[in-house]
C-alpha cells in the first residue's frame, strides 16, 4: 500500500504559515499596542482624579458637620470651630477647585464669622466677612446655576451689605424658582426680602411675599422672629394673603 507524504507530513510552507499564525496571535499589532497605551494612560487619570475627589470629600466633613449642627438659628457656631471648619473646607478646595459645593460651604461659614463680628460690634470684619461670603455664593451660583441655597445664600449676605441691584433681584428670582420649597431657602429669602423690602421692585415683593406665604406654612416660628426683629409684622399682616398662619401671626 503507498502513503500519500502530503497527508502524513506537513510541508515546510505548512510549518511556515502556522508559526505565522501564532505570531500574529502571540504579540499585538501597532493598532493594539496604542490601545492599550491610551486605556492605561485613561486609567491613570481615572486614578488621579479619584483620589483628588475623595481627599477633597473627606477634608469637607469637619466643616460639613459644623454647618448640620447648627439646630438653633438664633445661636452661633463657636468661632473657634469656625476657623476649623474654614481650614478643612480650604483644604477641600486645594483639592478640587471646581466644586460648587464646597464654595457654598465656605460662603456659609464666613457669613456666620461676620455675624460674630457683627455680635462684637467689630464693623470693618464684619463687612470683610459679609463681602467674602458673597464672593463665595456668587462664584457658587456660577458653578451650580440651579442651586437654590447659593442663590438664597447671595441674595441675603447681599441686603446685610445693603446693596440692592439687580442681582439682589436675580438672587431672589433664581431662589424661589428652583427652590420654592426648601426650608432654608424660604428662611433667608424671607429676611432679604424685607430687609431689602422698600428698594426691590413690584416683582420681586411679590415673590418674596409668596415664598413668605408658603414658608409659614413650615418655618412658621423662624419667619416670625425674622419679621419681628426687623419690625415688618404689619407689612406682612397687610399684604399677606389670608391664611390661618397670617391670622396666627397677626392676632
Amino acid at each position: 500500500m503507498t502513503t500519500d507524504a502530503s497527508l502524513s507530513e506537513p510541508t515546510s510552507a505548512d510549518r511556515s504559515r502556522r508559526s505565522s499564525g501564532r505570531s500574529s496571535v502571540g504579540k499585538p499589532g501597532p493598532l493594539g499596542k496604542a490601545l492599550a497605551i491610551i486605556g492605561i494612560v485613561l486609567l491613570i487619570v481615572m486614578a488621579y482624579y479619584s483620589v483628588r475627589w475623595m481627599m477633597a470629600d473627606i477634608n469637607s466633613y469637619p466643616a460639613r458637620n459644623a454647618l448640620l449642627n447648627q439646630n438653633n438659628a438664633g445661636e452661633l457656631i463657636p468661632a473657634d470651630k469656625l476657623e476649623r471648619a474654614q481650614a478643612s473646607i480650604d483644604r477641600s478646595i486645594s483639592w478640587r477647585s471646581d466644586h460648587g459645593d464646597y464654595y457654598d460651604i465656605k460662603a456659609s461659614l464666613s457669613y456666620y464669622q461676620a455675624l460674630h463680628a457683627q455680635a462684637e460690634k467689630r464693623w470693618r470684619d464684619y463687612g470683610e466677612r459679609m463681602t467674602q461670603s458673597r464672593d463665595l455664593y456668587r462664584q457658587a451660583t456660577q458653578l451650580r446655576p440651579h442651586w437654590p441655597y447659593s442663590w438664597a445664600g447671595l441674595a441675603l449676605s447681599k441686603a446685610k451689605l445693603s446693596q440692592m441691584d439687580d442681582e439682589l433681584n436675580q438672587a431672589i428670582d433664581n431662589s424661589v424658582l428652583y427652590g420654592p420649597w426648601e426650608n432654608a431657602v424660604n428662611i433667608s429669602i424671607a429676611e432679604a426680602g424685607l430687609l431689602s423690602w422698600r428698594f426691590l421692585p413690584q416683582a420681586q415683593q411679590a415673590a418674596i411675599l409668596a415664598n413668605i406665604d408658603r414658608g409659614l406654612k413650615r418655618n412658621y416660628k423662624e419667619i416670625r422672629n425674622i419679621a419681628i426683629q426687623l419690625n415688618q409684622t404689619a407689612l406682612l399682616c397687610e399684604q399677606l394673603p389670608d391664611s390661618k398662619e397670617k391670622a396666627r401671626l397677626c392676632k
